[in-house]
Order: structure tokens, then sequence, then C-alpha cells
């Protein structure tokens, strides 16, 4: 496309060319049988399906999606004309232009994902995306204060950072969302081309106002990439690795999930133990934010208590307080009215 425009090709010959890709991919899935969908393989329903995308966890990974896509376009779309002087500064003006800079990054990023395999297996899904977080939010700042052949350096881990949003966001949620099926696949997918669709008006707007202040489209645009740094901080803040999550994915039936609470409620068992052997209560009350999930950590934590506790003590009652985060505060307040 970059040469078309040099020699002033006529917009409409740009758009036929496209067609002749989209054709070839056509011909090569002729009669190809397609695969049955995880939520075929898992027996799940249409309903089922239904269900799934409109869960809690599914939209707020659709949220991430926007997120992670706002980066990768916001970025990209702006690129080639804040840069447009520093390359031709490098190459002269019969170079290629500030494209070179978004040839560059897409090389980067098909060899990124080309040798993934040891990326993904030595972090999980949810690490892959903090890692991509931290890398593309440090390649978008180096990208507004470098200069010269920097400014190439600063790419390459901008593309590092953006080459696993998009895959890494459609496998995360097949694998704790896998009833959502092939539609929320496209979902995923639609959400985040209207990522692209919602940074670019916001970040013109951004520019605009920086070009006021600046008046200078290199220095307007150099702050203006800095605004998109608070979207990888937001997604590292964000990923879903809290415990309401992971007891959403317990109730799912992911393994992991399962494996995280059994082991919490062994180490909360033994602690109790402890205490119980100690001070043989007649009732243990668990308040906080464990008593939320104390239906999920409850056998694990029966299991080592039971194990662990003299016979006396073994079939100590454990509940959990109606008071929930306020039973601490209400019970100070209750020994300081009762002592003073």
């Amino acid at each position: 496309m970059f040469f078309l425009n040099r020699i002033e090709v006529d917009w409409r010959i740009h758009i036929a060319i496209l067609l002749v890709p989209t054709l070839l991919y056509g011909i090569l899935f002729f009669r190809k049988k397609f695969p049955a969908t995880e939520r075929v393989l898992l027996g799940g329903s249409y309903k089922d399906m239904l269900r799934a995308i409109i869960s809690p966890l599914f939209l707020f990974f659709a949220f991430l999606m926007i997120l992670s896509s706002s980066v990768e376009f916001g970025a990209n779309q702006w690129i080639p004309a804040l840069f447009e002087k520093t390359v031709t500064s490098l190459f002269g003006e019969s170079a290629f232009g500030s494209i070179l800079i978004l040839v560059w990054i897409s090389l980067a990023i098909a060899m990124a994902r080309l040798f993934a395999t040891p990326v993904v297996r030595t972090f999980s899904p949810v690490g892959v995306l903090l890692l991509s977080s931290v890398l593309a939010g440090a390649g978008i700042y180096l990208m507004s204060v470098s200069n010269g052949w920097v400014i190439f350096i600063a790419a390459t881990i901008f593309a590092f950072g953006i080459a696993y949003f998009w895959p890494n966001m459609l496998g995360l949620v097949a694998d704790r969302r896998p009833v959502s099926g092939a539609l929320g696949m496209a979902i995923l997918g639609g959400m985040g081309t209207l990522g692209g669709a919602i940074i670019q008006p916001i970040i013109g707007s951004i520019f605009d106002s920086r070009l006021q202040q600046h008046s200078d489209r290199l220095a307007a645009g150099a702050a203006t990439i800095q605004y998109i740094i608070v979207i990888p901080v937001f997604l590292v803040e964000n990923l879903p690795v809290n415990a309401k999550v992971c007891s959403l994915l317990v109730t799912e039936g992911n393994q992991t999930a399962i494996e995280v609470f059994n082991t919490a409620g062994k180490y909360i068992g033994r602690a109790l133990s402890y205490a119980a052997n100690l001070f043989n209560p007649h009732k243990i009350y668990i308040v906080s934010g464990v008593s939320d999930s104390l239906e999920l950590l409850l056998p694990a934590i029966r299991d080592e208590f039971n194990r662990l506790t003299v016979k006396q003590c073994a079939g100590i009652e454990i509940v959990k307080t109606a008071l929930a985060y306020d039973a601490a505060l209400m019970g100070a307040a209750a020994l300081a009215f009762t002592k003073f």
C-alpha cells in the first residue's frame, strides 16, 4: 500500500487488492470441516452459551478487551503522524516514511507470536496479560520521550507488549468461560474492534488540546501518547486475580481455582485447629472477607481441622457471622463499652 500511495494509485484499487487475500482464504477454507467448539464438546446447550455471555466474568473480560485493543489501535493509528520527522531525519526524504515504524512493530509482533510457546508455558494467561501490560506501558512511555534510533527500541518493547493482548484475551475467555463458545469469541472480537473505534476520537481530542498548549505537533503527539499509558496501568491493577473472580471460577468447575480454594481452606483449617486445641471454644465464627467464600472453603477447612484437633474439639461448629466485615469493629466497640 505504501508503494501504491507513492505512485498515487486510486483508493478503489487499494480496496480491490484487499479482496485478493480474502478470496485466497475462501478457497483454502472451501470444503474444510471445522472442529466442534468447546461448548459442543462440553455438552453445553444454546441457553448455557447465552447465560455464559451475560455472566459478570464474561462482561468483565469484554471490558478488558476494549481496553487492551485500545492500547494497540490507539497508539498504532497515531505513530505515522507523530514520527514522520524522526524517520525522515534518520533515512532522508526518499525513505519509507514513518510507516517504517509500523512495519517494524508488525515484524516484532510476528516474531513474538512465532516464539510464544516458552512465554505461555512459563506464565499463566493472567500472567501473560500482566507482562503485556507492563511492556506496553513502558514502550508507550519510551516512544513519547525518545528520538532517533531509540524510537525503534521503544517500538520493539511496545510491540512485545501488545503482541499477546488480542490472542491471549481470546484464550483466557476460552479457558475461563468455555461454554460461551463461538458466540463468545465473536463478541470478544467485536469488543476489541469497538475499543479501537472508541479510543480514536478520545486521542484526537487530547491531541488537539495538547497542540494548543505546545504549538508543535511532535511535542503535542508525545504528550498525547503518554495519556495512553493510563490504560495498561488500569489493566495491571484490574486483572482478574481476586478472590471474587476465583470463586466464580470454582462454581464453573475450573480446576485451578478449586485447587486455590482447597489450599487456602487447608491452611485456614490448620490455623483454626491450633486455636481450638488451646481454647476449646463452643463455636468458631468466620468474619470479614473470608466469610463471603466460606461455603467454598469449608470442606477443606473441616478436613484439616478434624485431622489436627484433639478428639474433644473435632465437633466444633464453624460458621460465618452475619456481621461480615463489621464483626471486628462491633466486637471492639462492645469490648470498649464493657471495660470502660
